[in-house]
């Protein structure tokens, strides 16, 4: 919680001061001229926090105010909400402790706290957040699950992150995608990022529409649904179908055109189109996508992957490095050698430059909170965020670089098996147990008829 600056002390008088204010004061008790009373000195306030529109990226390995950059933008968001405003909260896990003691304090100045968390994990922040707000989802403050994920009646998961903010200092209608839960590792263990949105009404109704229906807690795989605001198109999930064009990723590399002509800043400059994409899990279910990456690398892009290899498939790393010398690099890193994993990437983001679709000089991001399985797509509660502005873009990508070139290590071939959770990390986990839903199986097979992006 931050504190208000102190109010400076007075100064020091000196005697003479000090002696005509006593004789000021002898000559007003037999005075019959009022003396006005002295000005009260100025209080101090701090300015309230103000969310801003665009991206916040934690560093790892940083200083803490670098570790926890995203943590505490959302943390003292929560702090600046005024009484009487509404904040709503869909995340999958919560293990920071400090954005649950500002959430509580909002609810005690009256603010709206609706908070919707995933039924399978249990720490004792959300124990916390439970006691003091309650579960009534009738109640202006509560805390919230869903058996399942929140559409689905199987096991799945409620796995969005998103955070929204009627009024924030000044800021209103804001709207947070994030990659990472209110956990202690999201800040010092892996890599995240958050999108913020402010002053957009289409995105944050939109959002809030989707927190509203998960709340219902009815099953509705088919929910699936987009909305586009400028530059900006947010996805909701679950999307139902049994083949890759019901696949929003692989409908997106599908569109992507390798070979354009060589322009300064377009692509890689000499005629070819990047793609990076990060990713936490991936399993068999989604080869679809690992099979689109390793064509559009032989037919002339430039891909470059970031992932958590001991949380992906070998079978998924042979067919990226193996079959198609896509340029990959893990980033589960074990740096001070004790056994214990210290770092990994949780940013699950997509970046391209280049042709796609008709374009040809596209910079586009997409980010949120899927992984790459076969529940983050068909089951989970996910959301996501397409950002088509050339800045924005510059940002992910150098948060991408530094990732590659400081913090992971070039792939040559597959683990000789993957885990079916999280691996062990120094620090509450972001992700609880077998938080990503690892189904397998679902051989995807393209049928033209099925809806596309």
């Amino acid at each position: 919680m931050r504190l208000l600056p102190e109010t400076p002390a007075p100064a020091r008088r000196s005697p003479a001061v000090l002696l005509a204010l006593l004789l000021l004061a002898v000559t007003s008790l037999t005075s019959v001229t009022p003396v006005p009373a002295a000005e009260a000195a100025p209080v101090i306030v701090a300015p309230r926090y103000s969310p801003q529109t665009g991206a916040i990226f934690n560093n790892a390995t940083g200083e803490p105010v670098e570790q926890f950059a995203i943590l505490d933008h959302i943390t003292r968001s929560i702090e600046s909400a005024p009484p009487g405003s509404n904040i709503r909260i869909a995340v999958y896990s919560w293990s920071y402790t400090p954005m649950a003691d500002a959430a509580i304090a909002a609810h005690r100045r009256g603010v709206n706290v609706k908070i919707l968390i995933d039924s399978h994990t249990t720490t004792p922040e959300i124990q916390l957040l439970q006691k003091k707000l309650g579960r009534n989802k009738s109640a202006r403050s509560f805390v919230a699950t869903c058996k399942y994920g929140c559409m689905s009646s199987q096991a799945s998961f409620m796995h969005a992150k998103i955070y929204m903010f009627s009024t924030a200092g000044s800021s209103k209608q804001v709207v947070m995608t994030s990659s990472g839960n209110p956990a202690f590792s999201a800040g010092t263990h892996s890599w995240n990022n958050i999108y913020t949105t402010v002053g957009d009404p289409v995105l944050y109704f939109s959002n809030m529409q989707y927190f509203n229906d998960m709340l219902k807690d009815r099953t509705n795989t088919s929910y699936y649904r987009t909305t586009s605001s400028g530059p900006y198109k947010a996805y909701f999930y679950p999307r139902a179908g049994k083949t890759s064009h019901s696949d929003t990723i692989w409908n997106v590399l599908n569109d992507v055109h390798c070979l354009i002509p060589a322009s300064p800043g377009v692509g890689d400059g000499f005629g070819h189109t990047v793609v990076s994409l990060t990713a936490y899990t991936w399993t068999t279910a989604r080869m679809d996508v690992a099979v689109k990456l390793s064509e559009l690398r032989r037919a002339g892009c430039q891909v470059q992957i970031i992932y958590s290899q001991d949380t992906v498939d070998p079978k998924v790393t042979s067919q990226l490095v193996t079959k198609a010398g896509v340029a990959t690099f893990n980033a589960r890193l074990d740096i001070d050698n004790d056994k214990i994993m210290d770092l990994y990437v949780h940013s699950k983001y997509l970046l391209i430059n280049g042709a796609v679709g008709t374009s040809k000089g596209l910079k586009v991001v997409y980010t949120g909170s899927p992984n790459f399985t076969g529940n983050s797509l068909r089951q989970n509660n996910e959301n996501m965020l397409r950002i088509q502005i050339d800045a924005v873009y510059d940002q992910f990508l150098a948060n991408f670089d530094y990732i590659r070139d400081a913090w992971a290590q070039p792939v040559n071939r597959p683990l000789t098996s993957a885990k079916t959770g999280p691996a062990t990390s120094s620090g509450t986990g972001d992700e609880v147990g077998n938080a990503e839903g690892l189904a397998t199986g679902n051989d995807y097979r393209v049928d033209p008829k099925e809806d596309a992006r």
